[in-house]
């Protein structure tokens, strides 16, 4: 059993680094290619306006008066929430994807829980930045505590609870089912 256990975690250090390395060889060296710029630049436009304008839209159905000018969404008449491209999450979903296909298990799992974690990430996200534009509008001195320190915390537990469970629930076949019983 602990030998299995060494070897499981000697896999998973080594897709680490495996994704570690190409993480950096991506930044470094294909990430300001053109081809490859031009997608990356167009995905991180298309999340800011999915972020933007999902939130605008919750917080409209809240029964605020919502302006979206650029990339700022706020309450009619206040200051605004800057989606700017670090507040989009991108880096967590990545890491959040990167684990789910690092460990082990079983693919159809993953095909649904990776969908699945990314949206609840979004959703998380989204109403971060309602709560941010409600602060904004009503508190804005509650602003730096919960943008950097709050809500960063609860996104980043949310995601450590995600591995959790994936890893506890779907990362291999159940006894049960790979004994062929009923």
């Amino acid at each position: 059993m602990k030998l299995y256990m060494n070897h499981q975690l000697i896999k998973f250090l080594v897709r680490a680094c495996i994704l570690g390395l190409l993480w950096q060889f991506f930044f470094k060296e294909l990430r300001y290619s053109s081809g490859i710029n031009e997608f990356y630049e167009s995905a991180t436009v298309k999340l800011t306006n999915a972020f933007l304008y999902t939130s605008g839209l919750t917080l409209k159905i809240w029964g605020y008066n919502i302006e979206i000018i650029g990339k700022v969404v706020r309450i009619a008449g206040t200051g605004g929430v800057l989606l700017d491209k670090g507040c989009l999450g991108r880096n967590l979903m990545a890491l959040f994807v990167g684990f789910i296909m690092m460990v082990p298990g079983v693919i159809k799992h993953k095909i649904w829980f990776i969908p699945a974690g990314l949206f609840t990430i979004f959703c998380l996200n989204v109403t971060r930045i309602n709560i941010l534009v409600i602060l904004c509008a009503s508190h804005p001195s509650w602003i730096p505590l919960n943008h950097d320190v709050i809500f960063p915390r609860i996104v980043q537990g949310l995601i450590f609870l995600e591995w959790v469970v994936y890893f506890q629930w779907f990362r291999k076949p159940r006894a049960r089912a790979q004994s062929g019983s009923k």
